[in-house]
C-alpha cells in the first residue's frame, strides 16, 4: 500500500501543477483584455481631448475675439459661477421638469396612436404617411404655431415636446407590431392565449426593440422641442432661456455652459436610463444572457 501511495503522489502532483499552469496561463489573457479595454477608453477620449486642445490654441492665438471663442478657463470659470449662484441649477431643474412632463405624455400618446394605427386597416397607409411627414418637420418650425395656440411659457413648450416626441414613438410602435412574426401569434392562439394576455406575453416582447428605438428617438426630439420652446416661447428660466440671455448680453461662456449642460444630460439619460431599461427587459424575456 505504501508503494501504491508513493506511485500515486506524482500523478496527484501533476494534476495540481496542471491546474496551476492553467490558472497561470489565464492570467496573461485577462491582463491582455484589461489592457485592451484601457486602450479603447483612451481612444474614446482622444477626440474630445484634441478638440479641447484645438479650441484653446485658437482662443489663445488671438485669431478670434473672446466673444466668439472664449478660452476654456473663461468657460469653466463662468460655469462654476453659475453653479455657485444657483442660476445653472435652477435652469437645469426647470428644463428637466418640462422635459420629463412632456416626454411622459408623449410616450402615452405615441404608443396609443401606434396601437390605434395598427387597428385602422382602411386608413393605415394614410396615417403612416402623415406621421412620416410630421417626423420630417423640425420642431422649431412648429414653435410659432404652438405659441399662438397655447401662449407663452410652459404650456407651449410642454405641448410642443408632446407633439414632436410622440411622432417617432407612434411610428416605431406601429412598425414593431406590424413586424411581429405571425408564427408567434398562431402558436399563441393554438395555446388559447388571446387578447391582452397575448399582447403582454407575445406581441410586446417581440416588438420591444422597435418600440424602445422609437422612445429613444422621441426623447432626442423632446430635447429639440424643449430647446426650441425655451428659446422662442419666452420661458423665464431653463437652459434655453440661459442661452438666450447669454446671446442678448453677448455672454458666450454662459451660452456654452447651457449647451454643455444640455449635451451632458442628454448623454447621461441615454446611458443611465434607456440602456439599463433595454438590458433589464431583454434579460426578463430571455433575449440576453445575464452578466
Amino acid at each position: 500500500m505504501a508503494e501504491l501511495n508513493k506511485s500515486m503522489r506524482p500523478e496527484a502532483g501533476i494534476g495540481t501543477d496542471g491546474k496551476a499552469s492553467d490558472q497561470a496561463a489565464g492570467l496573461p489573457v485577462r491582463m491582455r483584455h484589461k489592457g485592451r479595454d484601457r486602450l479603447i477608453r483612451l481612444r474614446r477620449l482622444t477626440l474630445p481631448i484634441l478638440l479641447l486642445i484645438g479650441w484653446q490654441v485658437l482662443a489663445e492665438s488671438g485669431a478670434f475675439k473672446p466673444v466668439f471663442m472664449p478660452p476654456l478657463q473663461n468657460i469653466g470659470g463662468r460655469m462654476i459661477e453659475l453653479i455657485e449662484n444657483g442660476v445653472l441649477i435652477a435652469a437645469i431643474g426647470a428644463s428637466l421638469g418640462r422635459l420629463f412632463a412632456g416626454f411622459a405624455l408623449a410616450v402615452i400618446v405615441g404608443v396609443s396612436i401606434g396601437l390605434l394605427v395598427t387597428r385602422l386597416a382602411f386608413a393605415e397607409q394614410v396615417a403612416v404617411r402623415l406621421l412620416s411627414a410630421l417626423l420630417a418637420t423640425p420642431a422649431v418650425a412648429w414653435t410659432p404655431l404652438f405659441m399662438l395656440w397655447f401662449g407663452l411659457g410652459n404650456p407651449a413648450t410642454i405641448a410642443l415636446i408632446v407633439f414632436v416626441a410622440s411622432v417617432p414613438i407612434a411610428l416605431n410602435t406601429w412598425s414593431g407590431i406590424r413586424t411581429v412574426d405571425r408564427i408567434y401569434l398562431r402558436v399563441a392562439e393554438s395555446m388559447n392565449v388571446r387578447g391582452l394576455l397575448r399582447f403582454y406575453k407575445v406581441t410586446l416582447p417581440a416588438a420591444f426593440a422597435p418600440v424602445l428605438s422609437g422612445i429613444r428617438l422621441g426623447f432626442a426630439r423632446a430635447w429639440h422641442g424643449l430647446v426650441a420652446g425655451e428659446l422662442l416661447a419666452g420661458a423665464a428660466t431653463g437652459l434655453g432661456a440661459l442661452v438666450t440671455k447669454g446671446l442678448v448680453f453677448l455672454d458666450t461662456p454662459s451660452m456654452i455652459s447651457g449647451v454643455l449642460a444640455i449635451a451632458c444630460f442628454a448623454y447621461l439619460t441615454e446611458r443611465l436610463i434607456f440602456e439599463r431599461i433595454e438590458r433589464l427587459m431583454l434579460q426578463r424575456w430571455g433575449l440576453m444572457q445575464l452578466g
